[in-house]
């Protein structure tokens, strides 16, 4: 997979998207069988105790030095209103590495992040640096968390084409890296 740039993210312009080393050793790390980790990494299927979820069939999304961003846009008509969603899951490599090394867990990566960009623990947090439109979550199985958007009609459209302006041209360009060496920060002083 190539690097990518913010321009391929802010123009669309995704490619083929595969799990990565660092979340198949997750996998391994919370005692998984290596015949699920290869059937995982060769179909993009993730089973979890006879539940399957399909987190890299189909996957696209932008590569970067750090991780990826799997993006998933669609659209859908509800009740005769045009429904638009997109999500972009952050997964990162050296950093769930360094997670790893440490004894922790997607789990706990997930935790820091939530609690820096949704000020779940009642500090200043970068919330403020996100616009409304912008709801944050969890992520799925395999990423540190995911930046959503959803609407209705054109001014959903209008939200999904704001936020990969606003994603490409301030998250990924500075906002990210403050968030990323706060983390790294949490991890070293273990305040997980």
């Amino acid at each position: 997979m190539r690097k990518m740039n913010t321009d391929d993210f802010f123009l669309g312009r995704s490619q083929s998207i595969r799990p990565t080393r660092s979340f198949l050793n997750e996998l391994n790390l919370n005692g998984y069988s290596p015949e699920i980790i290869k059937k995982f990494f060769a179909t993009g299927i993730f089973e979890n105790e006879g539940e399957f979820t399909e987190l890299y069939v189909g996957a696209r999304g932008y590569t970067y030095e750090w991780g990826h961003i799997v993006e998933d846009v669609s659209s859908e008509d509800e009740e005769g209103n045009d429904f638009h969603y997109a999500s972009w899951n952050f997964c990162f490599d050296e950093l769930f590495t360094e997670f790893h090394e440490k004894d922790f867990f997607l789990d706990d990566l997930s935790l820091v992040f939530l609690k820096l960009l949704t000020n779940q623990n009642g500090r200043p947090c970068f919330n403020r640096l996100i616009p409304d439109y912008v709801e944050i979550s969890s992520g799925n199985e395999a990423s540190g968390f995911e930046l959503i958007v959803c609407g209705i009609g054109e001014s959903g459209l209008d939200d999904i084409r704001s936020a990969r302006e606003w994603i490409a041209c301030c998250f990924l360009d500075s906002i990210l890296e403050e968030v990323l060496s706060a983390v790294k920060k949490s991890l070293r002083l273990r305040q997980i």
